[in-house]
């Protein structure tokens, strides 16, 4: 039986289908111009089960033609969680992916990174969360817990949906979880500014303009206006 979980969304002109007879999920693309992201994906999944040194499999089959390519991805047991579920429910999900990234990223100033971390990429069981959905993988060197500290946004903006009026337990748990990422020694633009600092990269550096120009609204830091920054960090952060 197979299920089609998306086609083509996003803009990246990726189908994504469930092959559960298989076991797979299967990621096709039907041009050399979205190859991009099924390679990318490939890269981050080898990097990534490298790094965590498990002896899960991720990939089950890699195909590799002039204007096609597919990627076959064993099912991993497990669960997600709703990405714009409030922090007060999502926190210790939340802590745990911040457990996880300090465990196993490479302690070092700049680390291959994820790319677009949230609660809807990453799959939890009984051990380790695992980081699904490597399409913005990039191996070029970007700054230690640039991944985390997106992840970790997006937990108090992404259920928030524009508004300036941010629960009051929320703010106290982020609060929480943004000392607990400070004080591991993260980047100080990072931890002040941390959506200027998420524009800038995004608007500045190579790795993303394609990804920008495919999907626009994918990378939430890049749809919040100058005053929304401004609320957040000068009166959140601070």
């Amino acid at each position: 039986m197979s299920e089609i979980l998306r086609h083509t969304s996003h803009g990246n002109n990726i189908s994504v289908i469930s092959l559960k007879s298989l076991g797979i999920i299967r990621k096709i693309a039907f041009s050399n111009y979205s190859k991009f992201y099924i390679l990318k994906e490939k890269n981050g999944l080898y990097w990534y089960q490298n790094l965590i040194n498990e002896e899960l499999i991720f990939i089950k089959e890699f195909v590799n033609l002039k204007d096609y390519a597919k990627l076959d991805i064993n099912f991993l047991d497990g669960f997600t969680i709703n990405y714009i579920a409030p922090l007060r429910k999502t926190y210790f999900y939340i802590n745990q992916c911040v457990d996880h990234y300090v465990k196993y990223w490479p302690k070092r100033q700049f680390v291959p990174i994820h790319g677009d971390l949230t609660l809807s990429n990453v799959i939890f069981n009984n051990k380790d969360p695992i980081c699904i959905d490597w399409e913005h993988f990039s191996d070029e060197q970007f700054d230690w817990g640039f991944d985390i500290a997106y992840l970790l946004l997006s937990s108090i903006i992404l259920p928030d949906r524009n508004k300036q009026d941010l629960n009051p337990k929320d703010i106290l748990i982020f609060s929480k979880l943004w000392k607990k990422i400070a004080n591991l020694g993260l980047n100080k633009v990072i931890i002040e500014r941390p959506i200027s600092y998420f524009k800038k990269i995004f608007t500045t550096n190579k790795n993303w303009e394609k990804i920008i120009c495919d999907s626009p609204y994918k990378l939430f830091p890049l749809s919040k206006s100058n005053e929304y920054c401004a609320y957040f960090e000068n009166i959140i952060i601070k």
